[in-house]
């Protein structure tokens, strides 16, 4: 799961305490340069669609989909 994730769930009306508590049981990992590049292809394709909402939205996905590490590295 990204940081980002956790960024969008708090801004939204996610109480913090239920948040830290399910965050607990993930793993989270910073975001790469390989997964920001991978996250402009299906921006640049889709006419239109600029912003960070947009940009965050597609780096989130852009993390989930990359091939994950064991636990605990």
């Amino acid at each position: 799961m990204s940081a980002l994730t956790v960024v969008k769930a708090a801004f939204g009306k996610t109480d913090t305490a239920r948040l830290s508590r399910v965050l607990s049981r993930l793993q989270v990992r910073d975001a790469t340069q390989a997964d920001g590049l991978t996250a402009v292809q299906p921006l640049s394709g889709a006419g239109g669609l600029r912003g960070r909402e947009y940009a965050i939205d597609a780096l989130v996905v852009a993390v989930a989909l990359a091939p994950q590490l064991p636990y605990g590295n």
